[in-house]
């Protein structure tokens, strides 16, 4: 998020904010920067001063601690490790205090398990060194944001706890994530795997090279493709997303403005390429061509490229262009599935719980060990925005303090089931032409997908010209049957 749109959000929030964007409620939230005792490279001051924070550091857990219970800072940020202690319970001791404060920790890479269970806990946001100014500055705007509507803000205060409390006997307080819609709990992982994508695309946002992103339906490679443009120095430029699926030769006519903001210097995200319709895709190639290729650096787009599918495989098939695919595919950068990253389901499950509850009004605090296990089990093929949606869902239909096994969709709870049904399924298409079973198919995915032809074709792994074009040949033969 631009500084300069957490600043007006914040003015709007107060309206007796000064010109510099800061209220009187404003200038009171201090932030508490924990460190080592002998730290040689303290935390930068401009990220929190720049965001009107009163700034107070402390070395070691004993000065954090003495310093927490006489200012009770609102913002906390605190290494996991503290002169070689676990931090782990000062940060339950934080949480369990009324008002909890906002918690950021800071890990190194080998801490990935313990920074797991830091965001399980309730901590907002974890930053894995190295870092840059431009990930902590984010980080501590997205705290901001959520500090106002933190429940237990409104809660008297109770006296500062020295003893440590266990987690698992407290309710967790909430919203732990940002406010940023899917966003963040998508890029939040403590996998390897992902850590080493975030890590690349740290260093691509450096670059000007095309960037290819491949992953599987709902991985984050839109995602991936914003955080490239907005850590960036095109970030204050246009990000232009072009979907791919629903370019036609009747229409990119229409959508060649999109593939030319040569006079932007913004970046020009092609969302779904191998989506592309082969009879356009010259035309795009010869587009890209010229605006990658004509006038100064500071003015041409970045372009970025994305598929949920083999974009060899679909070459082979005649489906992508070489040109087009050689021409775009310089860095990529390939996106883990998410059952592959078992511990960052229950790390997301968790955080966007705490969002969902406080939209939806609703008293979900938690989710049980029995639920986590069965999401950890489940193969996702939606990914995030498959597990996002089964989380809103639960907090919806839930009137109890937390999400057991039962609030979960059927072919989770039961994945014996769910083979069963599998097995079975073929029954009703049995006595049915090819062709019969191909309308049903395509008719009823694209009553799956709400109307959307484009959105079918993805899901069908077509171009949309092609169900267009068997839409209309149906059309004509029952015309033709009825006369």
């Amino acid at each position: 998020m631009k500084r300069g749109v957490a600043v007006e959000e914040r003015t709007r929030r107060h309206p007796d904010a000064g010109s510099d964007g800061r209220s009187r409620e404003q200038a009171h939230i201090s932030a508490l920067l924990v460190s080592d005792s002998d730290e040689q490279h303290p935390l930068p001051d401009t990220p929190f001063t720049d965001a009107g924070l009163h700034l107070v550091r402390a070395r070691g857990l004993a000065e954090a601690n003495t310093s927490y219970g006489q200012i009770r800072s609102q913002l906390v940020v605190l290494p996991l490790t503290v002169d070689g202690e676990d931090s782990t319970p000062f940060l339950s001791r934080l949480l369990a205090a009324r008002p909890a404060p906002v918690v950021l920790v800071i890990a190194s890479n080998d801490e990935i398990n313990v920074a797991a269970e830091a965001m399980r806990i309730g901590a907002f946001d974890c930053l894995f060194r190295p870092f840059s100014h431009t990930r902590l500055s984010k980080a501590v705007e997205a705290a901001l944001q959520a500090l106002p509507a933190m429940p237990e803000a409104r809660l008297p205060e109770t006296a500062w706890q020295s003893t440590p409390q266990s987690p698992e006997r407290r309710v967790l307080p909430y919203p732990a994530p940002p406010a940023m819609p899917g966003a963040s709990a998508s890029l939040l992982t403590v996998a390897s795997e992902m850590l080493a994508v975030l890590e690349r695309a740290d260093t691509l946002a450096r670059s000007d090279v095309p960037v290819f992103i491949t992953g599987e339906v709902g991985s984050g490679k839109s995602l991936i493709a914003r955080k490239l443009h907005d850590d960036s120095s095109r970030r204050d430029a246009p990000f232009i997303t072009v979907d791919c699926a629903i370019l036609t030769p009747e229409n990119i006519g229409e959508q060649c403005d999109l593939l030319c903001p040569t006079a932007t210097g913004g970046t020009l995200f092609l969302d779904e390429i191998c989506a592309l319709d082969p009879a356009v895709q010259p035309q795009v190639l010869h587009r890209i061509t010229a605006v990658t290729e004509r006038g100064a650096i500071a003015t041409r787009p970045r372009v970025i490229s994305s598929t949920s599918h083999d974009p060899r495989a679909a070459m082979r098939a005649g489906l992508l262009m070489s040109d087009l695919f050689y021409r775009l595919h310089v860095a990529p950068l390939a996106i883990p599935p998410l059952r592959d990253r078992p511990d960052d389901i229950a790390l997301i499950a968790r955080n966007k719980l705490s969002e969902f509850s406080l939209a939806e009004g609703s008293r979900v605090r938690a989710i049980s060990d029995p639920a986590i296990e069965l999401l950890r089990a489940y193969d996702w093929p939606g990914n995030v925005r498959e597990l996002l949606n089964v989380i809103w869902s639960a907090v919806a239909m839930n009137e109890g303090p937390q999400i057991l096994p039962e609030h979960l969709p059927r072919e989770i709870v039961s994945p014996a089931e769910r083979s069963g049904q599998a097995a079975t399924g073929l029954g009703p298409l049995i006595g049915h032409t090819l062709a019969e079973i191909e309308k049903a198919a395509i008719e009823e995915t694209i009553r799956a997908q709400g109307g959307s032809i484009p959105l079918a074709a993805r899901v069908l792994d077509v171009a949309p010209s092609t169900i267009y074009r068997k839409r209309e040949s149906w059309a004509r033969r029952a015309k033709s049957e009825r006369r």
